[in-house]
Formats: C-alpha cells, sequence, structure tokens
C-alpha cells in the first residue's frame, strides 16, 4: 500500500509539473506578442497636395495622437511586466514541484530497497534455525531411538516443516506486494514434475483413505522452458489444500493441452476435489488475502490464507489466469491456464497414467525417503571416487553439524571452518574437492571469501575449487547474484537432503567426465 500512495503522488506531481509547463508557454506566448505590439510607430507629417487643404486644425490633432500612443505604451509596458511577473512566478512554482518530485522520488527509491533488505535479513534469521530444527531432528531420526523418541523426534520434525511452510507464504507474499519476485526460466520435464508431485503428496492421501490421480492429455509436451519452481509451487498447493479438505473419495489433478503454437503451448491444470466445497458467497473473495470460509476452518485446518493469493499472485506473473468452480459439501474444481515455451530442441509429446505404484511408494515415509538417498548418494560416489574432502564454511555451529553429518552420511569426508579468514587458511593448507560457502558471515562473508579464492586461483595459477553457496538468503536474485561473485551453484536452507544430494551429484559427474 505505501508504494502505491507513493506512485499516486509521484503521479499527482507530474500533472502539476506539466500544468505548470504549460502555463509557462501561454505566458510565454502572451509576452512575446505584447512585446511586438509594443514597438513604437513612426508617424512623418505629409504635406498635402494642395496647401490651402492645410489648416490649424491638423496641427492640433498631432499632440493628441502622439499622446495616444504614449498611453498604449505605457498600458502595454504595465502588461509586460504583470506577465514577466506571472511568468516568474510559475517558473518557481515549476521549481518546487520538480524538487518535491524529485524528492519523492528518492523516498520511494529508499522505501524499496528497505524493504528488499528487510526481507533479506528475515529471511535469513527465520530460516537459519530452522535449518537447526530441522536438520538435527533428522540427524536424530537416524539414531538408536526407542519407538516413543522416534514418534516424538518425528513430530518435532513435522512441526518444524510446517512451520516452514507458514513461514515460507508469508515471505513469498512479502516478496511479491514488494515487487521483488522474479520469474526463473529453465528446461524441465513434465513428467517428472508430476512424477515428484505424486511422491510428495501420495502418503498424506493414503493417510486420510483417498485416492490420488493424475492424468495427463496425450497430445501435451514433455520437454518444456519455464520456471518450473513457481509451477511446481502453484500444484503442490493446489493439490494440497483439496486433500487437506477432503475427507472421503477422491483428488485428481488433471493436465491438458489448450492450444499450441510454434514456439510454446497453453496448458490447463485442473484439480478437482470430493470435498467440503465453499459457500457461494465466499467464492468472489476465495483468493484475497488472508481469507478462509471462516474462523472454524482456520482452527481445524489451520494455515495463513495466503496460499490461494500467492498462487494467484503467481500464475498472473506466469502470464496465466486462474479461476475456481465450487458446491458447497460436493466438492471443488481449481484451475489455472498458463503459457509455456517449448524446449528449442526437443517437442516429444508424453502419454503416462500414474498408478499406485508411481514415484514413490505411498507407505514410504519422509525418513526413508532421506535415507534412500544418503544411501544411492554413497554408492555413486563410492563407483567414481575413493575418497571426498569437503570444506563447510559456516559461522553457525548447529548449522555445521547438520552440514558436517549430512555429508559424512554420504560418505564424505568433512570439515568445518567458522568464517571466510579462517577458510582461506585451511584451503592454502589442505586440498579440499569442493566447499559449502554460507552467504552471511562475520569478518568475510561468503562473497569476499570468494573472490579472495578466486583471486589466489588466478595469482598461483590453480585450477577452479568449486564452490556452493549454501545460505539461508533465498529471495529473487540471491542465486544469481552468488554466481555472478564467482560461486558454481546454489542451495538454500534449511538444507534439502535431495537438493544437496543432486548437487554433489552433478558435480561429481562432470568430475569424471
Amino acid at each position: 500500500m505505501g508504494l502505491i500512495f507513493i506512485s499516486l503522488l509521484l503521479t499527482a506531481a507530474i500533472v502539476a509539473i506539466l500544468l505548470l509547463v504549460g502555463q509557462n508557454r501561454a505566458l510565454h506566448s502572451t509576452l512575446m506578442e505584447k512585446q511586438e505590439e509594443a514597438a513604437l510607430p513612426t508617424y512623418s507629417r505629409q504635406e498635402p497636395e494642395d496647401e490651402s487643404v492645410w489648416d490649424d486644425s491638423m496641427e492640433a490633432d498631432e499632440p493628441t495622437k502622439h499622446e495616444a500612443d504614449i498611453a498604449i505604451l505605457v498600458s502595454m509596458n504595465e502588461d509586460t511586466e504583470e506577465a514577466k511577473a506571472k511568468l516568474e512566478e510559475a517558473n518557481i512554482q515549476l521549481k518546487s514541484s520538480i524538487e518535491r518530485a524529485n524528492k519523492l522520488a528518492i523516498k520511494a527509491q529508499s522505501a524499496s530497497v528497505a524493504k528488499s533488505e528487510f526481507l533479506a535479513n528475515m529471511s535469513h534469521e527465520i530460516r537459519t534455525p530452522m535449518n537447526g530444527i530441522i536438520g538435527v531432528t533428522t540427524l536424530l531420526i537416524d539414531t538408536d531411538l526407542n519407538e516413543d523418541q522416534h514418534e516424538l523426534a518425528s513430530t518435532i520434525q513435522r512441526s518444524g516443516k510446517a512451520l516452514l511452510s507458514i513461514i515460507n507464504d508469508i515471505l513469498d507474499f512479502s516478496k511479491i506486494e514488494a515487487g521483488l519476485l522474479d520469474i526463473e526460466v529453465r528446461d524441465f520435464d513434465l513428467k517428472n514434475v508430476l512424477d515428484d508431485l505424486k511422491a510428495i503428496l501420495a502418503l498424506q492421501a493414503e493417510e486420510k483413505g483417498i485416492d490420488l490421480k493424475v492424468r495427463v492429455d496425450s497430445s501435451a509436451p514433455a520437454m518444456l522452458r519455464g520456471d518450473v519452481g513457481r509451477l511446481r509451487q502453484v500444484l503442490t498447493n493446489l493439490t494440497g489444500n483439496a486433500i487437506k479438505f477432503t475427507h472421503k473419495g477422491e483428488v485428481s489433478l488433471d493436465v491438458q493441452l489448450a492450444n499450441e503454437h510454434d514456439d510454446h503451448v497453453h496448458l490447463r491444470f485442473e484439480v478437482r476435489d470430493t470435498g467440503i466445497g465453499i459457500a457461494e458467497e465466499q467464492l468472489p473473495n476465495i483468493f484475497a488475502a488472508f481469507q478462509q470460509q471462516d474462523a472454524s476452518t482456520s482452527r481445524k485446518y489451520g494455515g495463513t490464507g495466503l496460499g490461494l493469493t500467492i498462487c494467484k499472485q503467481l500464475v498472473e506473473i506466469m502470464g496465466g489466469e486462474i479461476g475456481v468452480e465450487s458446491t458447497e459439501g460436493k466438492g471443488s474444481l481449481f484451475w489455472f491456464n498458463i503459457p509455456v515455451n517449448l524446449q528449442p530442441t526437443q517437442k516429444g509429446q508424453i502419454s503416462f497414467e500414474f498408478d499406485a505404484g508411481g514415484g514413490r511408494g505411498a507407505t514410504e515415509d519422509d525418513h526413508t525417503a532421506t535415507q534412500d538417498i544418503l544411501l544411492e548418494t554413497r554408492q555413486r560416489i563410492k563407483k567414481h571416487k575413493s575418497a571426498i574432502r569437503v570444506l563447510v564454511v559456516e559461522d553457525n555451529r548447529v548449522n555445521q553439524t547438520v552440514a558436517v553429518r549430512t555429508l559424512e552420511k554420504m560418505g564424505i569426508e568433512a570439515e568445518a571452518a567458522d568464517d571466510g579468514e579462517e577458510a582461506i587458511e585451511r584451503l592454502i593448507d589442505t586440498h579440499y574437492d569442493f566447499v559449502l560457502m554460507d552467504v552471511q558471515m562475520p569478518k568475510m562473508d561468503g562473497l569476499e571469501t570468494t573472490a579472495a579464492i578466486r583471486r589466489l586461483e588466478a595469482e598461483n595459477n590453480l585450477s577452479r575449487l568449486p564452490i556452493i553457496a549454501m545460505t539461508a538468503h533465498a529471495l529473487s536474485g540471491d542465486r544469481e547474484r552468488c554466481l555472478e561473485e564467482g560461486m558454481d551453484n546454489y542451495i538454500t536452507k534449511p538444507i534439502n537432503v535431495a537438493d544437496l544430494s543432486d548437487v554433489i551429484i552433478q558435480w561429481l559427474e562432470k568430475e569424471v567426465g
């Protein structure tokens, strides 16, 4: 709202400036006309052809004409002075309006920068302890616990992830409101996106005893190019909501090819459920911020009321539209259409159905999935390299523990440095295969440390050391800034074991050729 108010003030200032410029021009034109009219006329005494015609009356008329001319000149001079005064006043007002407009523009820019910095700091300060809570709990669950201890630790982990989801919603909403959310375009496989979605939500649907079906139009292309992260976020939110508000029956996701062009397509996604539905009077406001059907809905099902608002804004940022149809007590249909580019070299079609065995098993919990990822990563490392040594540069001791222990479970030898200065000392004395680098640290932050490492490599003709940003900064542009400063990859906190594994595997495959 603050930015909208400032924009209105700027618009009013610009309109005032244009009006004053117009008044300035009008006064200037009037002044020029008066000055032209003020040119003194010359009179010459013409002798009449017939001297007898000349009489004393003509002599008497001559001074009267001169007096009239003088009176006109005096009047015109007064008008000119008045016009000049108005012109000067208009110029003063114009200058004052320009100064006010400049001040407003500076204030607006300062407010935008301040809001951006606040969001970045909030993201970092909230995600850092959440990384410790979720990460340490994951490590705890992997120890020798009895049944009660395992259940308590799992409860902590689930609660931490639920809190993180709420935090992400609030941060996303704030980023969108501040205009700080951009689209990140990259290649992706639609089948993999839907496969992952089914794997993530299958257990949730199974626990409630409802069916989760995913169907894809056989003519829909698989190899696409767009913001896969935001697409996945919208699909997860809509499908997760459908499961949350459905107690029996089924939830289905249908993907249809709306229309096709040479280089892009329009896809329609429909999420249908047999849940509680939405009252007709609530439908017009369903995508408004902090809106749920009523207070009892919020108490019973939880949530911030921001999920659908974020979905709507993300879909619109991607150039699409979103809508809903619902009958209270019978279920709902949420749909959205978005344009998606085709990958330049591949336009293959897909035709597949998800079944009970599709993706991750429905009975497989997050802990089992994490163990599978750690084991698979360990096996792939042993296959390609005898040993890997990694330096974790992190000032927070809890996050150090989480990162080092997670890497060790992957079969990687890991050591920690508290800040950038210590990291450089260690790198001079010891060989490491790659570095996990926090960005915000005391003494020397991650970007400064990376720059110093790159200078040492250039000065001593050393091979490039892979540096992976491991940071709680998760705003638009953070990834790009890290890569521009010399880092090679980027993962966010709280650390996701699958994301960390993907980064390590990518590096390993590049290393072995």
